[in-house]
């Protein structure tokens, strides 16, 4: 159960670092507790809320083959931001310039978050 836990923290934070470096204009502010923080966030958020958005938007991912799971990460990431930038942690910042950011960072932490999934079944 911990390792679960701990992968999945370990996963979500370097989900955050490889969205920085690989995205021009996704910019996190704060070194390593940035990504730690987000991570930790993230994790609440895929616990709590997004269990419920994918309850609520079942429809959708049926008639979209499930193409919407991206709009349910884009979201997800936005709450992460959002959280993030309302906590004002001293220099903790996650700056995304524009809805393309949020696109491009969905699609790539939808694919992470894949590859994430199917290491943790494996341990």
């Amino acid at each position: 159960m911990i390792v679960h836990v701990l992968l999945r923290l370990f996963g979500n934070a370097l989900t955050f670092y490889i969205l920085d470096i690989l995205l021009a204009n996704v910019e996190m502010t704060g070194g390593w507790k940035s990504y730690v923080l987000a991570g930790i966030i993230l994790g609440i958020i895929n616990i709590s809320i997004k269990p419920i958005m994918k309850v609520l938007t079942f429809p959708f991912k049926i008639i979209t083959l499930g193409l919407f799971t991206f709009v349910i990460n884009f979201i997800v990431l936005y709450l992460v931001a959002l959280i993030i930038n309302a906590l004002a942690l001293g220099n903790i910042h996650i700056i995304l310039s524009g809805i393309q950011d949020y696109v491009l960072s969905a699609i790539v932490f939808t694919i992470l978050n894949g590859i994430i999934h199917s290491l943790e079944k494996s341990v």
